[in-house]
């Protein structure tokens, strides 16, 4: 428990740290998107509208008995009589409550995003040039680092890498749905990944329930495009070194040793199987149910904030 409480505030203090200088980066960069800031806010309020207006018509439905939601619980017996103007004005007080509470979310959202993007920005705008020069002419016969960077690469020995190519990647005047896409697929894949080796983990579910673990990962998929998102301008730059058949390419080495290290042939199902002989199918599945649907709504909001504002 103590580890654990360790991790969640270090996450907590990271999501903190990043909405406050997402506020600074909002600032920044709000008129260098591919798609305009207001147009964002627009659509934020309009998804709000909708969201408000699905939840109130259920709400007045179960105001009216036609149909049991749960939004609405009159089990006190000194509840006034719910006369047409009572009842018009719960479900507009209703309304303005689900409208402003979507539209605060999601701008909460959006800032803390800004912020968690924005570092991963500073990051590889001072990063990745040291990292492309580092891997100009690197062989194993040099340091430790050396040797820990063609590891992580999976760099060939027998690869010329005196020469790094890059491209000079053109101004993009539409969205980049293609890289955008592949970006929250990984990140998905990811978090269901980690989701599993974490919530199903069998030593850790004799120290805590699956609800805790659940919980504690649905703060953790914040670091999932800090995992990600960093392979994407190796993307963009097509960096790579000239091979005899064909290129190496520094995306793809990205892809490919993450993909290794997170993905261990047979834990995943040893966990699965051990949770199954645990705990019942339904609570698994509401379990995960609950934390992928957090986790790509607001894998999606960062995603896009990165391609749009700071790619």
């Amino acid at each position: 428990m103590f580890v654990l409480g360790i991790f969640r505030n270090l996450i907590v203090a990271y999501a903190i740290t990043s909405f406050i200088l997402g506020i600074v980066f909002v600032w920044r960069f709000k008129g260098e998107g591919i798609v305009p800031i207001r147009e964002i806010t627009r659509t934020m309020g309009q998804v709000a509208l909708v969201v408000a207006l699905f939840f109130t018509l259920l709400f007045v439905a179960d105001l009216s008995g036609t149909l049991e939601t749960g939004l609405y619980d009159s089990m006190d017996d000194n509840v006034p009589e719910m006369t047409t103007a009572r009842g018009l004005a719960t479900a507009i007080g209703f309304f303005a409550l689900t409208f402003g509470g979507t539209l605060l979310a999601m701008f909460a959202v959006l800032v803390g995003g800004f912020g968690i993007i924005g570092m991963i920005y500073v990051f590889l705008v001072g990063g990745t040039p040291k990292l492309i020069e580092k891997l100009e002419g690197i062989t194993r016969r040099e340091d430790t680092e050396s040797k820990l960077i063609m590891w992580f690469f999976g760099i060939p020995e027998a690869l010329d890498t005196d020469l790094v190519l890059v491209d000079e990647p053109a101004p993009e005047t539409r969205f980049p749905w293609d890289r955008f896409r592949a970006a929250v697929l990984w990140q998905v894949a990811f978090g269901i990944i980690l989701a599993i080796y974490v919530s199903l983990n069998p030593w850790l579910l004799r120290e805590f329930s699956m609800g805790e673990l659940f919980r504690f990962m649905s703060s953790a998929f914040v670091v999932l495009p800090i995992l990600v998102l960093p392979w994407f301008i190796h993307m963009r730059l097509s960096a790579r070194y000239k091979g005899v058949s064909k290129d190496f390419y520094f995306y793809k080495a990205f892809k490919d040793r993450f993909t290794g290290l997170i993905i261990a042939s047979g834990t995943l199902l040893i966990f699965l199987k051990f949770a199954y002989e645990t705990s019942s199918i339904e609570e698994i599945l509401a379990a995960f149910s609950s934390y992928i649907f957090i986790m790509v709504l607001c894998i999606i909001a960062f995603t896009f904030i990165y391609f749009n504002f700071f790619e």
